[in-house]
């Protein structure tokens, strides 16, 4: 890897030019043997740590930009972290996005009224983890709104539904219109549906870390269009976010 040199190498050269060649020749010396004393602690820490190497990838993913920031003891592991990390959130949108009619999710909100589907694992935990958030909020976080986002159209520019339109969306949502059972998830409304925009991406958040959590690494940062997560393998990460009633105020 080429490393660029740092400004104070051109500003020290640039001086350099000015004086006699006996000085400049004496001076560029002194400024070597003092920059290297300057660099030592640095470069020792460095090899006691190991040389830990950040790695970044930026591709497109569940309809948005996908960012993989993390350190690594070397480039090749940091790397296949990165690659770890999108397979988990690659395999999270084949299993929750609706946006296609082929997703686990897709096909269980489609599943004929009242019959037990089984589902995966992963589909499941995740399920059940916003339904708990759910009852958690009395139902201010509602992930089964899938009717009343079909009847403002707000995938296809929007449109308002008639009162009646309106009604019957709404019967169909909320978490009593499903059960979950041992044999599997069901179905008691004909339009009951799950919407995972609310929490698809801190899902598949969620699988990056837990795919990556037994490699080598330091810390890790992950945004998934303004959804973040980070993490340190010791230590905590803290982070300011603005306060829900005064955007100006971090908390």
């Amino acid at each position: 890897m080429i490393s660029r040199p740092p400004e104070n190498l051109f500003r020290a050269n640039h001086r350099l030019a000015l004086l006699p060649p006996f000085l400049a020749l004496l001076a560029f010396c002194l400024w070597t043997a003092l920059g290297s004393t300057r660099e030592g602690p640095r470069g020792a820490h460095a090899a006691e740590s190991g040389g830990w190497e950040r790695v970044e990838r930026r591709v497109a993913v569940m309809g948005t930009w996908l960012r993989i920031s993390l350190e690594a003891p070397t480039r090749a592991e940091g790397l296949a972290a990165c690659e770890r990390a999108l397979r988990a959130i690659e395999e999270a949108e084949a299993r929750l996005s609706t946006w296609r009619d082929d997703s686990e999710l897709a096909q269980l909100n489609a599943a004929p009224v009242d019959e037990p589907i089984e589902v995966s694992p992963l589909l499941r935990a995740e399920l059940e983890r916003a339904c708990e958030w759910s009852r958690e909020t009395s139902g201010a976080f509602d992930p089964a709104l899938a009717p009343l986002v079909a009847a403002w159209s707000l995938r296809t520019g929007g449109d308002q539904p008639s009162a009646t339109e309106f009604e019957s969306a709404r019967d169909a949502c909320g978490l009593r219109c499903w059960a979950f059972e041992p044999s599997g998830v069901r179905r008691l409304h004909e339009r009951a549906g799950f919407e995972e925009g609310a929490f698809g991406k801190g899902a598949s958040l969620d699988a990056a870390l837990e795919a990556i959590e037994e490699l080598s690494w330091r810390s890790l940062s992950i945004d998934l269009g303004g959804q973040l997560l980070e993490a340190r393998h010791a230590g905590l990460v803290r982070r300011l976010v603005a306060h829900p009633d005064d955007r100006g105020t971090p908390v």
